[in-house]
């Protein structure tokens, strides 16, 4: 019996001692420990910390996933004389923007213009948080925020253990460059390294950006009521929302309207803005052709990102609402 309560002891011990590691290494940016860089990309607390210190507040902020990342706020100011914050999150969908924009309400200030860069791809199901800290859910509404042992229990894994183990060494041996720059205090993320387009395109098509990742034959009401949602907030705020839906590389486009109900969704999704425009401040413009805003095809990092040219394009679209 001595024995077994001393293995036991052991484990107990050996158990503490793996949990304190990967809670306090935080691989995957879930507790919020902040001691060394995790492995995940985290933009949505650096995003809203750098949204809140803007003074005076910008007048123009973009919502987006990455696909918005290279909408630079320097080039719109340029362009319209408004300050202007890029506010789009890895992985993000209408619930990251609904987010961000209670977030911006509780802050006191809110744009008086929105654009909001949409896709087909985020209206597929009912998203959960891209981070399993959700830092925006912090600014209340019906989601609520996930206690860390809610969001990933997983602190004795062996996967996050492994993790933990592989960040202390990467800041022994050096990180491999990270593909996109810091955040600058606009909130823009510039690429630092590019793969050739063409292997880009069959990698991103074969992978993350297949037909399949499109969704199925209709939109899902979760992100629609989200999208919704958000418009009653700038109604409130009295705020006009500009949105378009992001383009995609022709070779994308033309498996997708091959390959899947692509076509179909777009059309739901204009429909539906075109009816809310009807209540609220909204208007929406079909860009996921890069032509109809003159764009180039080759002005993309991979199937479904536009490079800085091609989100140059698209400003220049916009404009004349956002001089408004």
């Amino acid at each position: 019996m001595p024995a077994l309560r001393g293995l036991a002891a052991r484990a107990v011990l050996v158990a503490a001692l793996v949990a304190g590691l990967n809670v306090a290494v935080d691989p995957f940016d879930v507790y919020g420990t902040g001691l060394v860089e995790p492995l995940v990309l985290g933009t949505r607390q650096p995003k809203l910390t750098l949204y809140r210190a803007r003074t005076p507040p910008p007048e123009i902020v973009v919502l987006g996933s990455s696909r918005a990342f290279t909408v630079d706020p320097a080039y719109i100011q340029e362009k319209t004389g408004r300050s202007a914050f890029n506010a789009s999150v890895h992985a993000g969908t209408p619930r990251d923007f609904l987010a961000f924009a209670r977030c911006m309400a509780a802050a006191g200030h809110f744009p008086a213009t929105l654009v909001v860069a949409l896709g087909v791809e985020q209206f597929k199901s009912a998203a959960r948080p891209a981070e399993g800290r959700d830092p925006l859910a912090a600014c209340g509404g019906s989601d609520g925020r996930p206690s860390w042992l809610e969001a990933r229990p997983g602190f004795l894994t062996l996967d996050e253990t492994w993790a933990s183990l592989r960040v202390l060494g990467l800041q022994i041996t050096g990180r491999p460059e990270a593909l996109y720059s810091r955040i600058e205090p606009d909130g823009m993320l510039r690429p630092r390294t590019t793969q050739p387009l063409a292997e880009a395109l069959t990698e991103s098509l074969a992978q993350n950006w297949s037909p399949a990742a499109l969704g199925g034959e209709a939109l899902h009401p979760v992100p629609l009521e989200q999208l919704r949602e958000l418009l009653e907030i700038a109604r409130g705020q009295r705020t006009r929302v500009v949105v378009y839906l992001a383009p995609f590389h022709p070779r994308a486009l033309e498996r997708y309207r091959a390959g899947s109900h692509f076509e179909s969704l777009n059309r739901q999704l204009l429909a539906r803005l075109a009816a809310w425009s009807r209540e609220y401040p909204v208007t929406a413009h079909d860009f996921t052709d890069i032509a109809s805003v003159g764009g180039a095809p080759d002005g993309f990092t991979d199937a479904s990102h536009p490079d800085a040219a091609g989100d140059r394009s698209i400003v220049d679209a916009l404009l004349p609402e956002l001089r408004r």
